[in-house]
C-alpha cells in the first residue's frame, strides 16, 4: 500500500496576506496601513513600497476580489473586500429607521464607516 502524501500548501504571496488583511478589517485601508507588518526591502524606498503594494492590489480590484474608493480624509483612497458603497448604504438605511436629519444622518454614516462626510454624502 503506497502512503499517501499530503499536499504541500504553496508559500502565501503577498497580495495572499494583503487580502486577508482586506478580509479581516472592519472597515476600508489605506495602502500606508496595509504595508505595515511587511518588511520593505532594502534599497528601496516607501514610496516604491508603497506603490508596489497599490500594484499587486490591482490585480485583486481586476478580478473583483477588492474595491477601491477615495473615501479617506481628503479624498484618499482605501481599499476593502466589500464595495464601501454599498456598506455605507446600509448603515444609512439602519440609521434611517427612525426619524434623523439628513445632515445629521450624513455625519452618522461618516463617523460610523470613517469615511469622508463628502463621500458619504
Amino acid at each position: 500500500m503506497e502512503e499517501s502524501e499530503s499536499p504541500v500548501a504553496p508559500p502565501k504571496t503577498m497580495l495572499d496576506e494583503l487580502m486577508e488583511k482586506l478580509t479581516a478589517s472592519p472597515l476600508p485601508l489605506k495602502v500606508a496601513e496595509l504595508a505595515k507588518g511587511f518588511k520593505r526591502p532594502k534599497k528601496v524606498s516607501i514610496p516604491d513600497f508603497l506603490q508596489d503594494i497599490e500594484k499587486q492590489l490591482e490585480e485583486a480590484l481586476a478580478d473583483g476580489r477588492a474595491f477601491k474608493q477615495p473615501s479617506g480624509p481628503k479624498a484618499l483612497t482605501r481599499y476593502w473586500t466589500r464595495d464601501e458603497k454599498h456598506a455605507i448604504r446600509e448603515a444609512a438605511l439602519k440609521l434611517a429607521a427612525s426619524p434623523i436629519a439628513i445632515t445629521a444622518l450624513g455625519k452618522a454614516c461618516a463617523k460610523e464607516s470613517k469615511a469622508d462626510l463628502e463621500f458619504c454624502e
